[in-house]
Order: structure tokens, then C-alpha cells, then sequence
């Protein structure tokens, strides 16, 4: 292997960084080439793994904050299947919380609601296995569950659960932190 050539590991990451600085200017078309061309070198040198379902999950978080939902979706579709095919280790089940939080996400705009409760109740479930209920991961996704649940009109459920986040918030957010 050319450890400096094409399927350089830092190539790829740069090419990754590139993307992620184009979508924070959004320039979501050249943060697309970054990401794909990423991706490309990866699958060539490593195929399907971790890490391609880390950079597909890019694309599709991409894809949905330039509302190209159904290229959003084939990206998260993807990232979902590489992670079950690997085994469990650290960051897999993060990373199928995430594309199930834009599975979600297309659910809710699309007014599927108890769809949309589903999947942020697993990506739940799996961010409380990982990462414990003490996370801010945890906490966000509480909220996302309280928001789910209250467009299904189960408002005492919804109340549960934004509880539940505020508690989290108050432990890891400091009390001189703006805003709170």
C-alpha cells in the first residue's frame, strides 16, 4: 500500500475536513465533492466499514440540510446497512442512532408521527446503551422523543421526557453557561 498515495488515510481525512468546513460555509454542492470523493478513496482502499458509514452519514446529514430528502435518505439507508453488517464495537451505535434521527426527521415533515416516534425511540435506546443516561447525546434525544410523542397527542409522555432531558442538561451544562 502507498501509505502517501490515493488511498492515503490522510487524504481521506482531509478531503473530509474540506467537506465539513463547505457545509459550515454552506456550500453543500462542494461539500458533496469533498464527502464523495472521500468516500470513494475509502471504499477503494477499505470498503465497507465504520468509517464509510461515518462518511455516508455525512453525505446524508448534508443532503437533508440542502432538502435533497430522498438523496438524504439513500445515504442514511447505506450507513444503516454497514452498520448491521459489522459487528458491535464502540461508535457503531451511534452511528445508527444518527440515521435514524434522519429517518425520523423525513417522518416528521412528512406528518408520519408515530413513524418518526419509532425511530427516535430506538436511536434512544441506543444512545442511552452507549453512551449512559448522564450524556448529552441522551439529552438531545430525549427532546426528540418529547417532540415525537407530543405530535402523537401523548403529552404526558412528551412532559416525561423533556423532564428527563432537563435533568441531564442541568448536570452537564455549567450554571454560568449563556442561556441557561
Amino acid at each position: 500500500k502507498n501509505y502517501y498515495g490515493n488511498d492515503s488515510p490522510h487524504l481521506i481525512e482531509n478531503y473530509i475536513s474540506c467537506g465539513k468546513v463547505s457545509e459550515q460555509l454552506a456550500s453543500y454542492d462542494e461539500a458533496e465533492k469533498f464527502y464523495s470523493r472521500a468516500l470513494e478513496l475509502h471504499l477503494s482502499s477499505a470498503g465497507e466499514n465504520l468509517k464509510a458509514a461515518q462518511i455516508y452519514k455525512r453525505l446524508a446529514f448534508l443532503q437533508f440540510d440542502a432538502h435533497k430528502n430522498e438523496k438524504a435518505l439513500g445515504f442514511a439507508d447505506k450507513a444503516l446497512e454497514i452498520c448491521s453488517k459489522v459487528s458491535h464495537k464502540a461508535g457503531e451505535d451511534k452511528q445508527c442512532a444518527d440515521c435514524l434521527e434522519i429517518f425520523a426527521r423525513k417522518a416528521r415533515e412528512e406528518k408520519r408521527y408515530e413513524e418518526a416516534l419509532e425511530d427516535v425511540e430506538k436511536m434512544l435506546a441506543l444512545k442511552l446503551a452507549r453512551f449512559g443516561e448522564s450524556h448529552h447525546e441522551c439529552a438531545i434525544a430525549y427532546i426528540l422523543v418529547g417532540r415525537a410523542k407530543q405530535k402523537v397527542q401523548q403529552y404526558d409522555q412528551a412532559l416525561a421526557a423533556y423532564r428527563k432531558a432537563n435533568v441531564i442538561l442541568s448536570r452537564v451544562i455549567p450554571d454560568d453557561h449563556y442561556g441557561m
